[in-house]
């Protein structure tokens, strides 16, 4: 890439090293080292030197290996096409299932995924009109890939970058509402004080933390059950986290401990009716597990609050393709 540069002004190779740094974040911390580990992060680092410089496989071959070639040639065919931007929704969702029978290796997937979203972060730099484009292929692509992969936190900015082009207005509207929110770190604090952790979960390690819910995804919840944002019920929430990594769902203790600490916050607050969502018992079909509950929160608003085990998180967090490094 010696010479080339992008939209942005920055040299090309800036390019290949953040989507390899996206990808390597993508991945459990203890897969570092593991050989589909690294052939993985140097295949993204390769992502684009068959397609846009002289360089041919096969040289990428003699020098890393064909593993990483064969990545790289699979990246390639799933390929940027710039029809895709003009697609209708139809014809976009046949695309997702043609691309998911297209390779059979995930980190194909993880490559193209941190390279997209990569693209959609300097998207500042791309002319208007093909910035649409990309972000509608995005939207009715790439999103529902790494969903499908179990990449949540990659699917969510995705979905919010790409939201933000193609929808500029509506997007300024569920940021500036998000605005009135009250700070998660106040609710996590006070629910922190009120609950008896060490009663609760003895022995356990508890971690709370807050987080939003994406921007494209409550202007989604919005127009489908046309209410307010006020009415949204998770646009906040609190996620506890009980016990250590390991294979889901956890230990039996851990998982126990979950529901009893349900309960004790749905007797601290007041629940939402119909809100409560057990995806322990009822695992989700991609394979998510955890319990959901809405109540009224220590400030009077409503807060969602999602009870898991590290490995129910873990799986959650880093998805599918991140399962098969594990493995030998």
């Amino acid at each position: 890439h010696h010479g080339q540069f992008r939209n942005s002004g920055e040299p090309y190779v800036v390019h290949c090293v953040e989507a390899a740094r996206i990808m390597a974040a993508l991945l459990p911390p203890d897969v570092n080292g593991k050989k589909k580990y690294v052939d993985a992060v140097v295949a993204c680092i390769l992502h684009d030197v068959v397609d846009d410089t002289e360089c041919a496989i096969e040289d990428v071959e003699a020098e890393f290996g064909s593993t990483v070639a064969k990545l790289v040639t699979d990246v390639s065919k799933l390929g940027n096409d710039e029809d895709r931007g003009r697609m209708d929704t139809e014809e976009l969702v046949k695309l997702k299932k043609l691309l998911l029978f297209m390779v059979d290796d995930p980190r194909v997937f993880l490559i193209k995924v941190a390279d997209r979203l990569h693209n959609m972060r300097t998207m500042y730099a791309v002319k208007p009109e093909k910035a649409r484009f990309v972000a509608n292929e995005t939207l009715q692509v790439w999103c529902p890939v790494s969903e499908a992969l179990g990449l949540l936190g990659a699917n969510a900015e995705m979905e919010d970058l790409a939201f933000a082009v193609k929808d500029p207005d509506a997007f300024r509207a569920i940021i500036n509402a998000r605005a009135s929110l009250n700070a998660l770190a106040s609710c996590r604090d006070a629910c922190m004080r009120s609950l008896q952790l060490d009663a609760i979960a003895p022995g356990l390690r508890v971690d709370i933390t807050g987080r939003l819910k994406s921007a494209y995804s409550t202007h989604l919840k919005m127009a489908r059950k046309k209410i307010p944002f006020g009415a949204v019920c998770d646009a906040r929430a609190l996620r506890v986290v009980i016990g250590e990594p390991g294979p889901a769902p956890g230990t039996k203790d851990e998982v126990e401990a979950c529901f009893v600490l349900l309960e004790a916050i749905h007797k601290l607050y007041r629940p939402v009716p119909g809100e409560y969502d057990d995806y322990v018992t009822n695992v989700k079909a991609s394979g998510y597990q955890s319990l959901h509950t809405a109540v009224t929160g220590p400030d009077g608003a409503l807060l969602e609050v999602q009870v898991r085990t590290r490995a129910m998180h873990d799986a959650a967090e880093f998805g599918d393709a991140a399962h098969w490094i594990y493995k030998d």
